[in-house]
């Protein structure tokens, strides 16, 4: 059985943020950087994604990413043990932010 829950990491603060940027992190649940919340994989978080990827990371979360939340909405996390990739404003392969696919469980870990 495959996860349909994301997991959305807040990489990024708050300042410099678009009022319709920041109302769409609040709608989710993500008002403070490092927080994690788990979403529904729908087309709705999909078209809210598409809106915050330059402040959050997210993918597809495993059965232990989803058990580690213990009935709660958010999940407060530490900065991640070893750091961030170099460039973490980037997205895709080079940074931390937008959609990290299966590699959003590993960065979950080092935050815990």
């Amino acid at each position: 059985m495959t996860p349909n829950k994301i997991l959305v990491i807040r990489i990024r603060g708050q300042v410099g943020i678009k009022t319709g940027i920041k109302k769409a992190m609040e709608l989710i649940g993500l008002k403070k950087k490092f927080n994690a919340v788990l979403l529904d994989n729908n087309e709705t978080t999909k078209g809210i994604l598409k809106k915050i990827k330059d402040y959050v990371a997210y993918g597809i979360a495993d059965e232990n990413t989803i058990n580690a939340f213990n009935n709660q909405k958010v999940l407060r996390l530490k900065p991640p043990k070893g750091g961030f990739k170099k460039e973490t404003r980037l997205s895709g392969k080079k940074g931390e932010l937008g959609d990290k696919k299966e590699k959003i469980n590993e960065l979950f870990k080092r935050m815990r």
